[in-house]
Parts: C-alpha cells; sequence; structure tokens
C-alpha cells in the first residue's frame, strides 16, 4: 500500500503529518500477488488533515525554490489540501488544485508516469513587490495606489524525474515587460505634469493679455496649442528612466522651452498668436 501511495504521488515522501485518502483501482496482479502496476486505472481522493513540507525529500521543491526565490516551501501549511488525480495507463492525472502561501497564490496541474517521469505546470500569481529592487524603486517613484495590488503570472514548467527534475519558468521575461510598463506609465507621469505646468505658465501670459488684446478669444484657444508644442518637442529630449535627476532635468528642458516658445508673445502683446506662428 505504501509503494503504491509513492507511486501515485511521490511528492508525499516530503509530507510530514496526517493524510485522509480514498482509493479506488482494479488492474491485475503478478505471479508473485504484486501490483501490476501498469494494468492499474482508477482514481484518488486525498485531503492532508495536518502536514508541513520538509523540501530536502523533494527535489522538485528545492529547484523550484532555487529558481524563483519567493516561496519558502518549509513554511508552507498545507493542512486543509484537498487533490484528486486518475490513473490509467501507466500516467497520473492530477486535476488541478491551489496552494496559497502568505499574499502568493500557485496553481498546480498535469501529472507523471508510474516511471516518475514529470510533466507538470505550477503558475503562481505573484505581487510585484516580490520581483526585485527595481521593481519596488519604480513602483515608489510612481506613488499610485493602484499599483500596490498589482500581480504577475509566472509559470513554471516542471519535466525530468522526482529525482532529477528539471525547471523551466517566464520569470524574467515578465519581470522585464512588467519594467517596461512601469517605465512607461512613470514617463506618462513626468509628461502629464509638464504639460500642467506650462498650462499654467501660458495661461498666465495670456490672462496678462488679455485686456490689451482685440482677439483674446484667439489667444486663449492657442493656449492648447502652446501646451502642445512645447510637451512634443520636450518628450523627445527627455530621459524616462525614472530617477529623481531625470525628473528634475524634464522639468528645467520644459520651463526652458516654454520660456522660448512664449518670447514671442511676450515680445508683441498687440498681435495675437496664431497656430501656425507657434508650431514655427
Amino acid at each position: 500500500a505504501v509503494d503504491l501511495l509513492n507511486t501515485l504521488s511521490p511528492a508525499a515522501k516530503a509530507l510530514n503529518g496526517r493524510l485522509s485518502t480514498k482509493i479506488a483501482l482494479s488492474g491485475n496482479l503478478t505471479d508473485g500477488l504484486d501490483l501490476d502496476l501498469s494494468s492499474l486505472t482508477g482514481d484518488m481522493l486525498a485531503e492532508i488533515l495536518t502536514a508541513n513540507i520538509d523540501p530536502e525529500k523533494a527535489p522538485v521543491m528545492n529547484l523550484l525554490d532555487t529558481k524563483l526565490g519567493f516561496v519558502a516551501f518549509d513554511k508552507m501549511d498545507l493542512s486543509g489540501l484537498k487533490t484528486a488525480l486518475s490513473f490509467d495507463n501507466g500516467k497520473v492525472h492530477v486535476k488541478p488544485f491551489k496552494i496559497n502561501y502568505d499574499d502568493i497564490s500557485m496553481e498546480v496541474s498535469g501529472g507523471h508516469s508510474f516511471a516518475n517521469a514529470l510533466n507538470y505546470n505550477v503558475e503562481f500569481d505573484v505581487p510585484a513587490h516580490y520581483l526585485g529592487n527595481d521593481i519596488n524603486k519604480l513602483l515608489a517613484s510612481i506613488d499610485d495606489e493602484s499599483l500596490e495590488s498589482i500581480t504577475v503570472p509566472v509559470i513554471a514548467n516542471i519535466g525530468g524525474s522526482y529525482g532529477q527534475p528539471s525547471i523551466k519558468t517566464d520569470l524574467k521575461a515578465q519581470v522585464r515587460d512588467l519594467t517596461d510598463q512601469l517605465v512607461e506609465i512613470q514617463k506618462q507621469k513626468y509628461i502629464n505634469q509638464g504639460k500642467k505646468q506650462v498650462n499654467e505658465l501660458v495661461s498666465n501670459v495670456l490672462s496678462g493679455n488679455k485686456e490689451e488684446s482685440q482677439e483674446s478669444d484667439a489667444n486663449e484657444e492657442n493656449s492648447n496649442v502652446l501646451v502642445e508644442a512645447i510637451t512634443k518637442s520636450t518628450n523627445n529630449k527627455t530621459d524616462s528612466s525614472g530617477t529623481a535627476a531625470d525628473k528634475t532635468n524634464s522639468d528645467k528642458v520644459i520651463k526652458e522651452k516654454a520660456k522660448s516658445i512664449l518670447g514671442g508673445l511676450l515680445g508683441s502683446k498687440n498681435k495675437a498668436v496664431t497656430a501656425k506662428d507657434t508650431l514655427n
């Protein structure tokens, strides 16, 4: 019975605790009255009542910990976990089940052969703050509450054998994609801040000329043109790497460009600035 359990669920070797299980099976016996594993068909339901994991007895878990770094399996409590599997033709098929570790959720699916050849997928739903200092710095610099709960799906494909597993993950690609998205968010934030500064500067100038100008409506309409002209021209000259120095330089460029474009307006109060004049 113990040999059969180890065949159906080799990971059980790494569990310390109590297990409730129900197994239904049919198949053949050998001449020595042992189970002919290749002939077995059936299913198994299991509930872990109390259990802790000993990763030293589970090479797969040790390797996952090394590859990912954000899950400590020795601190994971599997109490209450229910699993279901079926088996036929020498293969075990595991019904997908979920595990939670702190604020990380995992979904396990796949199966293995009676010879312990592994074919599993584990999808982790990982909060962004687990993904390194660079990600955390970007999140802090953006300072947006809506990003505090952002999570990233990380998939681990498990192959090889139980004794010598192999694991491939898309962790690096997911971190790279998230970094690019956060940099773009930060870039747009700086651009919007620059537009606000320019808009305030343009509004102040135009309101000062309003009483003397015969075409105040045109001036107010052209304030939007000025804002777009300034921010578009500065957009290509600013860096979006996200440091405080970059933001300071970006603000400086915006202000200088604003003064340059507004120079003509300040020098001729009686002339309305047209869209053509501004863009030129």
